[in-house]
């Protein structure tokens, strides 16, 4: 029985013998097996660095250089700003002269054109004193800034005509026919030749105490034809103004 198994095994085509020698592995259980060595998603290792640098980033280019230069300019505001708000402040700055009080003086063009003279005002201690309390610093013939005492949210420009002790004989609205500028003030005035009608001055609120005045007028820079410094040294003085001698300093008594 055994032999006649043989033989119908010899009888086979060698194809199928050498399957019969070698057993393979039946396919499903290779895949399950297969399978079974794999690694978890949830275990799979961390990309390395070089793969993650080189996925591209999301963010657009012109972000990617914005960014950057937005810091350091706010950096660099950090550092400009406080200089050039203490310049502004204490130093000097350009200022607009609206109206017609200071013309021809400036605003020469007020007439025939709408345009407006821009000039440059020095801010540096436009009023000093000296040791005895007296003011140093204010000429006669100089234009100065000041607050308006008739609203003092704005400036004003106008030409100191009078400083304390001088007799001023003033002009309509004026209650007075004269005034003698007292201690710590100053008279000023517009230049239009229609005085009062064209300029408020102290000939409508008085003398002004110097604390006001913020700074002078040193250059004008627009229009460029008229470009160049203030020449307030060639005002020739007011036939009405009779300079008098500077007022010492009042003393207070205690009894």
């Amino acid at each position: 029985m055994a032999s006649s198994h043989i033989n119908s095994l010899l009888r086979l085509p060698p194809s199928l013998r050498s399957l019969l020698r070698t057993p393979q592995p039946i396919p499903i259980l290779r895949s399950l097996s297969t399978r079974s060595t794999t690694t978890p998603p949830s275990q799979e290792e961390p990309p390395s660095p070089s793969l993650q640098s080189s996925v591209p980033s999301h963010r657009p280019p012109f972000l990617r250089r914005f960014f950057p230069t937005l810091f350091w300019t706010a950096l660099s505001l950090l550092f400009y700003i406080p200089p050039a708000a203490f310049f502004y402040d204490h130093i000097g700055r350009p200022m607009r002269v609206g109206g017609r009080s200071m013309y021809p003086f400036l605003n020469t063009d007020y007439a025939t054109s709408p345009s407006e003279d821009r000039v440059w005002v020095d801010l540096r201690r436009p009023s000093r004193k000296d040791s005895a309390g007296r003011e140093t610093n204010l000429k006669r013939g100089e234009v100065v800034v000041f607050w308006s005492p008739s609203n003092p949210e704005h400036m004003a420009v106008k030409r100191i005509i009078a400083l304390e002790g001088d007799t001023v004989e003033t002009r309509p609205p004026y209650p007075f026919r004269e005034e003698t500028v007292p201690q710590g003030h100053v008279w000023v005035e517009g230049e239009h030749p229609e005085g009062a009608r064209a300029s408020v001055d102290s000939n409508n609120y008085g003398p002004i105490p110097v604390g006001l005045v913020v700074g002078k007028v040193k250059a004008v820079y627009w229009p460029w034809k008229k470009a160049g410094w203030v020449r307030w040294q060639d005002w020739k003085g007011s036939s009405r103004v009779r300079e008098g001698k500077v007022l010492e300093p009042l003393e207070l008594y205690t009894f």
